[in-house]
């Protein structure tokens, strides 16, 4: 009987194990010189977005995940400043505290967010007035119940050194006033003297306000319907939400 030969032993086979760890050791450093040369401020862009795109519910969100603090309810768009690094996070802390500021305000006006609303987009934090309740008819006159309200949301914002839009909407009936032609000049009116209150009686740097009336032509609902008129009806006050550190 033959004895049966021994199956040679392999004594090479340490250089795949080998092969396979020098290419791990090389992604591992290939990884490393990527992080060193990273852009720094397209990385922190990129974290805000994620962190609330994460955040984000209502329409088109997907709801407020525990793992990530972010202000729940948002949406935020691509717009003309989605380059710009927004601090999300310290423009929700002062709608809160505007929110909380305004309690009694809101209560003496109900729960109806037709009169105040609060949003975050793409441009910064948005803080919405109705015209109806603040503004008296074919008047671009602050009404005496909107000079405490406005005091309120610029002891907020004040301190944080934004720069502020204020924008007037119209609905699309035509204005009858022998002191507006239109309502071009009745948007613009309002806003003009919601800037000149925050800055000659608030103290606001002039150079960080400006003015806008659009009309009828930005609508937030349909103007086909009275509900939806009183809706478009209002004033926009917009906090750029991008540090004017950052800016020359």
């Amino acid at each position: 009987m033959k004895k049966k030969e021994e199956e040679h032993e392999n004594l090479e086979r340490w250089l795949i194990s080998y092969s396979d760890f020098i290419t791990l050791l090389f992604a591992l450093f290939v990884v490393l010189f990527a992080i060193t040369n990273i852009n720094l401020k397209k990385l922190r862009l990129a974290a805000k977005s994620i962190q609330f795109g994460f955040a984000a519910s209502g329409t088109g969100g997907t709801g407020a995940l525990p793992i990530i603090k972010g202000p729940p309810g948002e949406v935020f768009v691509t717009g003309k400043y989605k380059e710009e690094f927004v601090d999300y996070e310290q423009l929700a802390t002062a709608r809160e505290k505007i929110r909380y500021e305004l309690t009694d305000h809101i209560k003496n006006y109900g729960t109806d967010t037709d009169i105040f609303d609060f949003k975050l987009d793409d441009r910064g934090l948005i803080i919405r007035l109705s015209a109806n309740y603040f503004f008296n008819t074919v008047d671009a006159s602050l009404h005496p119940s909107l000079i405490p309200v406005l005091d309120k949301i610029s002891a907020v914002l004040k301190p944080l050194n934004y720069e502020i839009r204020v924008e007037g909407h119209t609905d699309s009936i035509p204005v009858q006033s022998n002191i507006y032609p239109s309502n071009w000049e009745l948007s613009s009116m309002r806003a003009t003297n919601v800037v000149r209150y925050l800055t000659e009686k608030k103290g606001f740097p002039p150079e960080k306000l400006s003015a806008a009336g659009y009309a009828s032509y930005h609508p937030i609902d349909t103007n086909a319907m009275e509900s939806g008129r009183a809706k478009n009806k209002r004033i926009d006050i917009i906090v750029l939400g991008r540090s004017s550190t950052k800016r020359k």
